[in-house]
């Protein structure tokens, strides 16, 4: 009986060991694995260099010296006239003596009329002319001189203005009452300049005008110039037209008739699912839904075709309450879940080719063409005002003659704290922008807060990040600026290496900011510090270029598209996870979705016909096609895509349609409310199936040794 015991006791013994090592060895294991948040990494790059400090400033030449020496002047005078008077002597002065003194006298009063005459003040004059024959959308008016000049004293307008013409080889012609401009003919040398005749060119109402520091209340000839003047003078081919000699603030278009009601209710209860592109104010083009995705297909809900021109386009759209919002042309559509108009307005103007809504407070605000916006009530589409464009850039042309050239609003817009921050660009036939403005205008009224303009880049498909109290947004030149939110003051900026254009959004996690550059098809992360200057860059190139997708972040991973790839990128240690390949180039920004059985769906577009949409599964390699519009609707296609709470997916492409795409809803069952963990991943806790069926066949093998032991132990007490 002891020998029995003896052996089951060693025999469970040994069963013990052999089933519980292996879990001990995998707990030590899962023990010694490192966490996320042990990786570590330090940047090698230098923090930029402050940009913000101020440079010094040139002071003007007080004007001492003409004082001084008119004082010396009548001290020489007083000292003449007490050295001639005669000395203790009743004798009358000799007759040349006193011509010697009167001869004196009269050469001291010269010199000092001399000296006074010498005087003079700085003024700056403006030469502004036209072009021929423009056309009615056109702003046809180019400056011609824009100088510095001094002149005399107490000189008049227009003794000014013609002493400036002749000084710069300009001829000019008086009207027949004198003292005004009749015609100027520029010099031959002056290419791209025509000569202006008032009454003849351009039309029985144009003519040359002046102004004085804008000023028109007087006649030339009854004007003195004064220390600090801005003389203009500019040719108008219409003296009716609102056109004050500022090419740069000057539109042939009046647009559309609107009636803006600025006490108009704004329905500030109203929830938004999607305002702003992206699908909130950061941008970050995530979302997650409420029911699993089956497959990645989709049927039409409904298509809006419209009919227009190559400067007609669709905006990106936003989601309001119940309902779509989205602009073709000059004219914002607000529509019902099917696709039926609720409501419709006109705008001031048609938009550019990108323009991106954004609701806040009630209002829809709609960027249009020259970079001006409209606000909307969101319910009756009532407009509360409309922002003033921004001056338009001054550039030199081909002919050397500075033209303004309008604006365009393309980029996001962002609303905080009461401001709406909006970037614009001039652009062309260059790859880069000319010139552009970033400003903050007043949610309440529109009325422009803060404005910084450059004539050398502008701001092209981006938008701001908001973080440590600064707006941080990249413009066409790789440079990254950092302004102050408040007052627009730039607390520091940075360029990129070899300076790639940014047409991105800036989008924040944390105390940093990811964003793309389109030439070198590079993802950078940018550190901020809480100063609002800028920290280290850290860079990984996942595209061959032409990047100017913004990024979307979901869970640590970072979503980029370009040219022909898609990429997942870990967003702590920037290196690329995976790629999807296409043909084309994804220009739109991608959409993340995450549904309600845990998994990761990328939907995209391709700027390539027939114009589609199409979508990956993170767990999966395929890129699929999700829908195909009819062969009426196909055409190239640059949009970014949205969706719905319900799964609709929104986009629009070049053929002035814009498309309502549902995803399948997966019917989940009893049988698939539980995950099935597949045999060989390892779950959280660090078991493994393996180890399970090994613990149950130890635990059954275990009970038969039990039993055994039970039959043996009666038959020996029966006996």
């Amino acid at each position: 009986m002891k020998k029995l015991t003896k052996i089951l006791a060693l025999f469970v013994s040994v069963l013990m060991i052999y089933t519980l090592s292996p879990l001990q060895i995998f707990a030590q294991g899962s023990e010694g694995m490192p966490s996320e948040a042990e990786i570590s990494e330090s940047s090698e790059d230098e923090p930029p260099e402050d940009s913000s400090a101020a440079e010094g400033q040139e002071q003007s030449p007080d004007d001492t010296e003409d004082d001084s020496a008119v004082m010396s002047a009548s001290k020489q005078t007083e000292q003449t006239e007490t050295e001639s008077e005669p000395v203790e002597t009743k004798s009358e002065p000799a007759e040349t003596e006193t011509l010697d003194i009167q001869t004196q006298a009269a050469e001291t009063e010269e010199d000092v009329a001399a000296l006074s005459a010498e005087a003079t003040v700085k003024t700056r004059f403006i030469l502004v002319g036209t072009s021929k024959d423009p056309s009615e959308t056109e702003n046809p008016y180019q400056i011609w001189l824009d100088i510095p000049f001094e002149i005399t004293e107490g000189t008049d307008a227009w003794e000014y203005t013609q002493t400036v013409l002749k000084e710069n080889k300009y001829d000019y012609t008086e009207t027949e009452w004198g003292n005004h401009l009749q015609k100027v003919t520029p010099p031959a040398e002056a290419s791209g300049q025509i000569e202006l005749e008032g009454g003849v060119t351009n039309g029985s109402s144009s003519s040359w005008m002046w102004s004085y520091n804008d000023n028109v209340d007087k006649s030339a000839h009854e004007y003195q110039v004064q220390e600090d003047d801005v003389i203009r003078w500019y040719f108008t081919n219409d003296w009716s037209q609102e056109y004050a000699g500022h090419p740069e603030t000057f539109y042939p278009e009046a647009g559309n008739d609107i009636n803006i009601v600025p006490d108009a209710i704004r329905p500030t209860d109203l929830t938004a699912w999607w305002p702003a592109f992206g699908g909130a104010m950061d941008h970050n083009s995530v979302k997650e839904l409420g029911f699993a995705i089956d497959g990645l297909t989709g049927s039409e809900v409904f298509t809006m075709q419209k009919q227009g021109g190559w400067i007609d386009s669709f905006s990106d759209p936003i989601q309001v309450g119940e309902w779509i919002y989205v602009v073709f042309s000059d004219t914002i559509y607000k529509l019902n879940a099917d696709g039926s108009v609720n409501a419709s307005a006109k705008l001031n103007f048609l938009i550019d080719s990108t323009s991106r809504l954004a609701y806040a407070d009630g209002l829809v605000l709609v960027p249009m063409k020259y970079g001006k916006v409209q606000a909307l009530t969101a319910d009756k589409l009532t407009t509360v005002w409309i922002a003033d464009a921004p001056d338009q850039i001054l550039l030199d042309d081909s002919a050397g003659v500075t033209v303004p050239r309008s604006q365009q609003s393309l980029s996001s817009l962002k609303v905080a704290n009461g401001k709406v921050y909006q970037g614009s660009c001039t652009v062309g036939w260059d790859p880069r922008s000319f010139g552009g403005t970033f400003r903050a205008l007043s949610l309440k009224d529109g009325s422009t807060i803060w404005e910084y303009s450059s004539n050398e880049s502008g701001f092209y498909w981006s938008g701001a990040a908001l973080l440590n109290g600064v707006l941080i947004v990249g413009n066409d030149r790789g440079e990254v600026f950092a302004f102050n939110a408040e007052d627009g003051s730039i607390v520091d900026k940075m360029t990129l290496p070899a300076a790639p254009a940014i047409r991105t959004n800036m989008i924040a996690v944390g105390s940093q900011v990811y964003f793309i550059s389109r030439e070198d098809g590079a993802l950078h992360r940018l550190d901020v510090n809480s100063d609002g200057s800028l920290g280290a860059l850290k860079s990984v190139k996942f595209s061959d270029g032409d990047s100017t997708a913004s990024p979307a972040i979901s869970d640590g991973k970072v979503y980029a598209a370009g040219s022909g790839v898609l990429s997942v990128i870990d967003a702590a240690t920037m290196t690329i996870e995976k790629n999807y390949e296409f043909e084309g180039g994804a220009q739109g920004t991608p959409l993340v979705v995450k549904d309600k059985s845990g998994r990761t769906f990328v939907f995209f577009t391709i700027n390539k016909e027939p114009g589609a949409l199409y979508g990956v599964a993170t767990d999966e390699d395929d890129v699929h096609t999700v829908f195909t519009p009819d062969e009426s609707q196909q055409n190239w296609c640059m949009a970014s895509v949205s969706i719905s709470e319900d799964g609709t997916l929104y986009y629009s492409n070049d053929s002035h349609t814009f498309f309502a795409i549902k995803l399948s809803e997966k019917q989940i069952t009893d049988d698939d409310s539980t995950v099935t963990i597949p045999e060989e991943e390892l779950p959280a806790t660090g078991e493994s199936s393996f180890l399970t069926h090994l613990i149950s066949l130890s635990f059954f093998a275990l009970a038969a040794v039990t039993l055994i032991f039970r039959n043996r132990l009666k038959k020996i007490n029966n006996k």
